[in-house]
């Protein structure tokens, strides 16, 4: 029997640690200092520290590995025995699918099947934790945390411009192509400022020199301008930090520790505006459209761009390769240029009809300028434009948006056109017409194709602006349709693939099973757009365990949140209600972490790599932690 030194009731050993001999405790603690290590890794250089490993196993998965090592030899000495609960009880049985789903594809998939089955696999950490986690450690915890928080917040703009300056040699199209050491992703890193944010509202002491308001005014100015920048950029870092301040204000007892954010706001509002007034030109400055001018350097040969030739309504459009369900043709009437135009009629949902045109050589320059002319006959239909590109073997080498248009009812011809830059060892392209609205008509004229210098070389970090009309831009294109293209494009690339998923497996042939671990289902699901096959999952860890678990697998993981949600609020209201403050706090801290992770994966594959997906799961068995002690503190009393 142990004494909490909070109460001074006795309760049971709470973990193998407590309960067994020095040398077993001293063997738990090495493995936890270690796996806080390895967090703190993920932490301060994301991707780039989880790529550390050797050959195929990287640095997470030898800790995991040492972890179950650990968690065996430590139970087995102390004789400890876990106490089984619901929640624990769903998790083991979210895993056991999981592995159900995993095992019989390794001799398919290999590797691979191991690498997407992380998304169940690293809940061993969470039991890891579960078994090995005192109040020792909890405290422990607590205390490192603080002193990572003001170091992360002083190296986050270090971090960004270091990124920066690596990445300039990036291509995400390119297979091979290297990952920095430091690789600042606005998604992860807006998880882990929440995180800091919340330390600093929740469990700082709300007592504070004049000296010790400063100290934090300056922790607090780098946290919230990466912020600013990682919303900016991401869509998911915008959401993720809003709804973690909305959760840490309803959970912030001491409004007072607001203030050195509230005066960080200020400061970088006034650096701001003094920014922009000393941007400001002189003089007059020539004027400049919103978009880079097009100047055409040489015309590309696609076969019968304006539709002229080939018979009329035969369901056939000459010199074009049609995928749709629904009726295609050349037809005669009122066209943009000449006497005919190819009418397309998609009767089937968003991406589902296509016409590409023959592949023609690229030539006579860096980029690419593609234009062509719709206009809607029937519903509101959606002209997106995409180019194939090919190397000198004829192999793919990625398919890349140009542009998008949302036809305007009842409109006449009105113009699609953009620009992208080729690829490297591009030699030869196609013209891809997409109709991504679902269930309408348009008509395609005048398809144009040029190639030149029509891009600026683009200046690291590259991105989106880190401005106000940015975010707000970011913010709206969640809720509704959005002028700028890419956010669009996007938006509407992804809610397709989602919907697909959702096809197959709640309304289709998966509903049981789910496509299972290993196989690509950007392939799969014909969504791929790298050429290196690196997209592996739509952008949503919820939507990736549908797709490859199936309905079961999706309820299985709505309940784990669910139970550990409720279960780890419940927790920190009991001890808050015990007056252990301390304990409540640490709860309250692990909950809005828990929060904001799952909202940075709806977005974005966080839980399907290391330095999300292990982050997580320690969270959460950290989380498992913090309710044994209050059931301990029950059994007790």
């Amino acid at each position: 029997m142990t004494e909490d030194s909070t109460l001074g009731l006795p309760m049971q050993a709470d973990s193998p640690g407590q309960a067994s001999s020095p040398q077993t405790q001293r063997v738990a603690r090495i493995y936890l200092i270690a796996l806080g290590a390895l967090l703190v890794g993920y932490m301060f250089l994301g991707r780039g520290f989880a790529h550390i490993g050797i050959g195929p196993i990287y640095i997470g998965d030898w800790i995991l590995l040492l972890g179950i090592a650990t968690a065996a030899f430590v139970t087995a000495r102390s004789g400890f025995r876990a106490p089984m609960t619901w929640t624990i009880g769903l998790l083991l049985a979210f895993m056991a699918l999981g592995a159900l789903r995993t095992i019989p594809y390794l001799g398919t998939y290999g590797l691979d099947a191991l690498r997407d089955g992380v998304l169940w696999g690293y809940a061993g950490f969470a039991l890891i934790v579960y078994l090995l986690a005192d109040r020792w450690l909890l405290q422990g915890a607590i205390r490192a945390y603080g002193c990572v928080v003001p170091v992360f917040a002083l190296w986050l703009p270090i971090s960004w411009n270091l990124f920066a300056a690596a990445s300039a040699g990036i291509d995400p199209k390119r297979p091979g192509s290297f990952v920095p050491l430091v690789f600042f992703k606005g998604g992860d890193m807006a998880v882990h400022i929440v995180g800091a944010i919340a330390f600093l509202v929740l469990a700082a002491s709300a007592a504070w020199s004049a000296k010790g308001f400063l100290w934090r005014v300056v922790i607090a100015v780098p946290l919230l301008w990466t912020a600013f920048v990682a919303g900016t950029s991401n869509r998911g870092a915008l959401v993720t930090a809003f709804v973690g301040v909305i959760v840490i204000a309803i959970l912030a007892r001491r409004s007072r520790n607001w203030l050195p954010f509230l005066t960080a706001i200020g400061m970088l509002a006034v650096a701001g505006i003094f920014e922009a007034v000393v941007a400001q030109p002189a003089g007059p400055s020539p004027s400049a459209g919103p978009e880079h001018t097009i100047v055409p350097t040489a015309s590309l040969a696609v076969t019968n761009p304006g539709f002229e030739s080939g018979p009329l309504n035969d369901g056939t459009i000459e010199g074009w390769a049609i995928r749709a369900a629904g009726p295609h043709s050349i037809v005669a009437g009122d066209a943009y240029r000449g006497s005919r135009y190819a009418s397309i009629q998609n009767i089937a949902g968003k991406y589902e009809d296509t016409i590409t045109s023959s592949r023609f050589e690229f030539t006579g320059g860096p980029d690419i300028a593609v234009s062509a002319w719709v206009k809607p006959i029937a519903g509101q239909p959606i002209l997106e434009i995409y180019v194939n590109w090919y190397n000198v073997y004829g192999g793919l080498i990625s398919s890349v948006p140009v542009k998008r248009l949302v036809t305007l009812s009842g409109a006449s011809w009105q113009e699609c056109a953009g620009a992208v830059a080729a690829p490297a060892f591009a030699t030869e392209a196609e013209i891809k017409l997409f109709e991504a609205a679902g269930t309408a008509t348009m008509g395609v004229d005048e398809v144009t194709v040029r190639s030149g210098d029509f891009i600026a070389e683009p200046v690291p970090p590259r991105g989106r602006p880190a401005t106000l009309q940015q975010m707000v831009e970011n913010l709206l294109s969640i809720f509704g349709p959005s002028s700028d293209g890419g956010l669009e494009g996007s938006k509407q690339f992804r809610l397709a693939w989602w919907g697909k998923i959702v096809d197959y497996t709640v309304f289709g042939r998966y509903f049981w099973t789910g496509k299972g671990y290993g196989i690509n289902l950007a392939d799969a699901d014909g969504f791929q757009s790298t050429v290196d096959h690196s997209l592996r999952s739509p952008h949503n860890s919820e939507i990736t365990v549908l797709a490859r678990m199936g309905v079961p697998g999706l309820l299985l993981w709505i309940l784990v949140q669910g139970a550990f949600g409720v279960g780890l609020l419940r927790a920190m209201s009991a001890h808050r209600g015990a007056g252990d403050v301390q304990l409540a706090t640490i709860a309250g801290l692990l909950f809005v972490y828990w929060v904001v992770m799952l909202v940075d994966t709806s977005f974005d594959p966080y839980l399907e790599g290391p330095q999300g997906g292990i982050w997580f799961w320690v969270i959460f068995g950290l989380g498992l932690a913090v309710m044994r002690l209050d059931k301990q503190r029950r059994v007790a009393a």
